[in-house]
């Protein structure tokens, strides 16, 4: 599409005037105010219109972004037209794949989506490509998404992408039952126990005292035992 261009989130916010506060001079990577939560709400504000029409609330995506620990301006791409309006978009997740034991650096790709205004153009052909470009800047020699429509697969297949099969490992935990029942009726029964050595202690008795240490040495190593499985 003429007129377009490819930018990160960060180059977007700064191009738009919006002032970096004290607290996000850390190169995009802020959570509080400033220009990260003013470029955050805009690009969230559409990516929510790119799924409306699936409705997909924006709170999911946005749930995303605050449970993301690599989330940085820098790895979200957008194309813009001359005004500065986001068109397209696609996120870059760095994440660590272990292949026998050996950590190598992963870049997922996700929430990629056009404007529904905007489609047709090859907008996110153009921010695929520059995410992958990205990825190679930072090191990052393996890419991965998920998608299950296979007009999408196609579409992926086209910047070398392939196909891979899914297994899940599924794991039974079992931990010792918690004999106070629900957490209200356990937090009830910790009260009842601190009233009781308060009033202990205010007997002034030496062999109260030396019971309550007793109890407390066994709550602790019953807590200590229900964390350990």
């Amino acid at each position: 599409m003429e007129g377009t261009e490819v930018v990160s989130l960060l180059e977007w916010a700064q191009r738009e005037g919006i002032e970096r506060e004290q607290e996000d001079k850390d190169n995009g990577t802020g959570r509080r105010g400033g220009v990260a939560a003013q470029a955050k709400n805009t690009w969230l504000d559409m990516v929510a219109a790119c799924f409306a029409a699936k409705g997909t609330p924006r709170a999911y995506f946005q749930q995303h972004l605050e449970a993301d620990p690599s989330f940085n301006l820098n790895h979200i791409l957008v194309a813009t037209d001359k005004r500065g309006e986001m068109l397209s978009t696609c996120r870059v997740f760095v994440r660590d794949m272990l292949v026998n034991g050996i950590g190598i650096p992963l870049g997922g790709l996700g929430e990629v989506c056009t404007h529904p205004e905007y489609r047709g153009h090859g907008l996110s052909t153009q921010v695929i490509r520059h995410s992958v470009e990205h990825m190679r800047r930072l090191g990052i020699a393996v890419s991965a998404l998920h998608t299950s429509q296979p007009h999408l697969r196609r579409f992926y297949a086209k910047h070398g992408f392939v196909s891979a099969s899914l297994s899940f490992t599924h794991f039974q935990l079992q931990g010792k039952p918690n004999e106070a029942g629900s957490m209200q009726q356990q937090q009830q029964q910790q009260q009842q126990q601190q009233q009781q050595q308060q009033q202990r202690k205010g007997a002034g008795n030496e062999d109260n005292k030396a019971d309550e240490e007793d109890e407390e040495d066994e709550e602790e190593a019953y807590n200590f035992d229900n964390f350990r499985h």
